[in-house]
């Protein structure tokens, strides 16, 4: 299923960019996974947020690199467990073997491997080409003052409902992650 919805996104696309391409590739991607997160127990707890979050709720018009959440009760939240789940997704429920996950980033990050661009016809030279990365990355939520809200996607196989923060906190959270990062910090 992936690979046939994959392809016909490809041939829905082929005049653009291979760089533009594998974009749009990655997001078809991200949302099997939102997919699973937001149809499972964890999306009662999964805050969605970032870029990627503004992109697909507000078509904000940027590249998403990854899926960022604050999760509510991360205390409680059994990572290991997740892993297991969102691999058993994949392999039992999309019929998709084809992938790696592995949890890096302290414990705060999952990276999935698909090797799948030559796949959906795509032409690579180097191995590295042949892969599209997700990261999922995952922190507690802060403080109590924000407001959450609920957006609607829906994709050639599913919808979902995601819980997101306001786009008002959303772009408190984005302002807040650029002045913490380490170049503004040396100025």
């Amino acid at each position: 299923m992936i690979v046939q919805n994959l392809k016909l996104f490809f041939e829905q696309n082929k005049e653009k960019s291979p760089l533009y391409i594998r974009s749009l590739l990655k997001e078809q991607l991200q949302c099997y996974v939102l997919n699973y997160i937001y149809n499972s127990p964890y999306g009662e707890n999964f805050l969605f947020k970032g870029g990627t979050c503004l992109r697909f709720c507000f078509d904000l018009p940027r590249l998403s690199e990854d899926l960022d959440f604050d999760v509510k009760n991360y205390g409680r939240f059994n990572l290991d467990e997740f892993k297991r789940n969102l691999n058993y997704y994949f392999k039992s429920k999309l019929q998709y073997e084809d992938f790696s996950i592995k949890i890096a980033g302290f414990n705060k990050s999952i990276y999935l491997q698909f090797p799948i661009i030559s796949k959906i016809g795509l032409l690579v030279s180097k191995p590295t080409e042949n892969i599209l990365f997700i990261r999922i990355d995952l922190a507690s939520t802060k403080g109590k003052g924000y407001k959450t809200e609920i957006s609607m996607k829906s994709t050639y196989d599913f919808s979902f409902l995601m819980k997101r923060y306001s786009l008002p906190d959303l772009f408190a959270g984005k302002i807040s992650t650029i002045l913490q990062r380490e170049k503004w910090k040396e100025s």
